[in-house]
């Protein structure tokens, strides 16, 4: 009987070492996705933002550090923005929309896809909403 109970205990501790739990996969994932977001800030640094932009999706899709995860969103709407691909760049502005600093920022990033695009109504309706919310905000250059 104590053999038998001495061998469940064993497993036991065991198991929680090697992490048969899950939580072995979740820090892989999460160091993946850190190392992706490290890659991607460095090659956007550099203006390799056609390079970055998977490494931003890759970041976002992982178990990123929840305070890089809006910075992750915020370098992905930027570089699909340069890539002209405008629809995906608001979409990667609505998910992190939330943990933006402000509204005012929400509209901001949206104006910069308008002009980005030629629109320039979007862009005048989009900061015309930032200047509602915060009056010192400036119209984002076109590039």
């Amino acid at each position: 009987m104590f053999e038998k109970l001495a061998c469940w205990l064993m497993l036991v501790i065991f198991a929680g070492v090697v992490g048969c739990d899950g939580q072995g996969a979740v820090v892989e994932d999460r160091q993946s996705a850190q190392r992706a977001f490290d890659e991607a800030v460095a090659l956007y640094d550099e203006g390799q933002l056609g390079q970055a932009e998977p490494l931003f999706r890759q970041a976002l899709e992982g178990e990123l550090q929840q305070d890089l995860m809006v910075v992750a969103g915020v370098n992905h709407s930027k570089c699909l923005t340069e890539l002209e691909k405008y629809p995906e760049a608001l979409e990667a502005i609505e998910r992190v929309r939330e943990g933006l600093s402000g509204e005012d920022q929400y509209h901001l990033l949206r104006c910069e896809v308008y002009l980005a695009q030629g629109d320039q109504a979007g862009a005048k309706a989009e900061f015309e909403e930032a200047k509602k919310l915060n009056r010192q905000v400036k119209m984002p250059k076109k590039k």
